[in-house]
């Protein structure tokens, strides 16, 4: 098993191409969020006990390529949920979303990319059909919760403010923080398993 994980990993540094620099990794770190669709969204519990302890859960969201090209997202959540409960509370609107490579070949998950963005959360108040097309676009599934009356479902953008990538291994790939609006102007690469 240890000789297959070693030649795995062999095959894959041989293989692959390497971002070495921030405008390198963009693109790919803009296509891998783009692609993906879901990722662990994280607050601080802003009251009570836990106060100061961060919060996280997996959602869906899609990237909003249909009145923005900027690389915001829009998540439909219920204001049930423990991330949206955190940050409307005292107008705590600071979020971070964790996105990882889908790519399940590798021995090792911390081989594959990853990305974290830091961001603001607002409500879209009176959503245009852009916002609605483009995430059930991506996530037909979710238009079936658009009229569950109990949970309140709503529409959220998420804007970008930083961006730390993590390409794989430091030694061949880029790892650290990519500059927002290089980001933002990132045109985002289709292939993001990094092979």
């Amino acid at each position: 098993m240890h000789v297959a994980c070693v030649l795995a990993l062999l095959a894959s540094v041989v293989t692959s191409s390497a971002e070495r620099t921030q405008e390198e990794a963009a693109p790919l770190a803009r296509g891998m969020v783009r692609s993906v669709g879901f990722g662990s969204l994280s607050t601080s519990i802003p009251v009570g006990s836990m106060k100061g302890y961060p919060y996280s859960s997996v959602d869906i969201y899609a990237e909003d390529v249909c009145t923005s090209s900027r690389g915001d997202l829009l998540f439909f959540l219920s204001p049930l949920e423990m991330n949206v409960i955190n940050y409307m509370a005292e107008g705590n609107n600071k979020v971070s979303l964790a996105v990882r490579s889908p790519d399940t070949s590798s021995p090792d998950p911390l081989f594959n990319a990853r990305v974290t963005l830091l961001g603001n959360m607002t409500a879209v108040a009176d959503p245009e059909a852009g916002v609605r097309d483009c995430y059930f676009a991506k996530h037909p599934e979710a238009h079936a919760w658009e009229h569950l009356k109990s949970h309140k479902f709503s529409f959220w953008r998420f804007q970008p403010q930083a961006v730390h990538w993590i390409g794989g291994f430091g030694d061949r790939h880029y790892i650290g923080w990519i500059d927002v609006d290089i980001y933002r102007d990132a045109q985002p690469e289709e292939d993001i398993l990094m092979q």
